[in-house]
């Protein structure tokens, strides 16, 4: 007796080269051509706006990193769990503060009470950190030692990677917004090449932690972004 035979997956179609392309491959070509429009429209909004969008990225990329953290850490309820948050709001502050200084003075004579932050921007941001610091020495606790400076190591490259970049582009926002759009472009470029690399012709894992992503994509993603760069450059 025959087995029975397996029901066709609808979420599965065949191109004409008999290459799969399933209902996730529309999906994500949607959702990409929404954001390329969401993207087009608010560089059309100006500066201030895409400001506002590099924050938001800055506070989504560090909360996915924290949420990485919390699936390794070995205490299930930290002492500390939010001096993390406390140091990223501090060093943003502390950008904040610099930028508004550097950039956009006049801030401070439109309003007084701008003014007088700036005037002690130094010394408000050294005592922010100053108190963080205090806060994560008086939240140590025998048995989390080990975890707890390990943290504090964590808060301090993600916030060098996460909030210092961020802000290094909203000032090149301000020097011009081609700096802007020429970065944002060739990232796009080589996500979505990658992606279509990938799909077609990936065979080879690239790393264990992203089962997805494979050697073919990333150095077509790779290539066509430099091709794009000439293009665009």
């Amino acid at each position: 007796k025959k087995p029975d035979a397996q029901p066709a997956d609808p979420t599965n179609t065949l191109t004409k080269d008999g290459s799969k392309l399933n209902t996730n491959f529309y999906q994500r070509t949607r959702t990409t051509l929404y954001m390329i429009m969401a993207f087009l429209i608010i560089l059309a909004a100006g500066h201030f706006y895409c400001m506002l969008l590099i924050f938001f990225l800055n506070l989504v990329i560090f909360t996915e990193l924290n949420h990485q953290e919390e699936r390794v850490k070995i205490a299930e309820h930290s002492p500390d769990k939010y001096i993390n948050w406390y140091i990223f709001l501090a060093v943003n502050y502390y950008s904040l503060g610099n930028f508004v200084g550097g950039k956009l003075p006049i801030l401070g004579k439109w309003y007084p009470f701008v003014g007088t932050l700036l005037v002690y921007h130094g010394f408000i941001c050294f005592m922010l950190m100053v108190v963080g610091f205090l806060a994560f020495v008086l939240s140590l606790k025998q048995g989390y030692l080990k975890y707890q400076f390990r943290l504090f190591g964590w808060i301090v490259i993600a916030t060098l990677l996460v909030s210092m970049q961020g802000w290094l582009m909203i000032h090149n926002l301000y020097e011009g917004l081609i700096w802007f759009i020429i970065p944002a472009f060739l990232i796009v470029s080589n996500d979505i090449f990658a992606y279509l690399v990938g799909y077609f012709f990936g065979k080879h894992q690239l790393i264990a932690l992203s089962p997805k992503k494979t050697w073919e994509g990333y150095i077509g993603g790779a290539f066509f972004t430099f091709l794009f760069s000439l293009i665009v450059i």
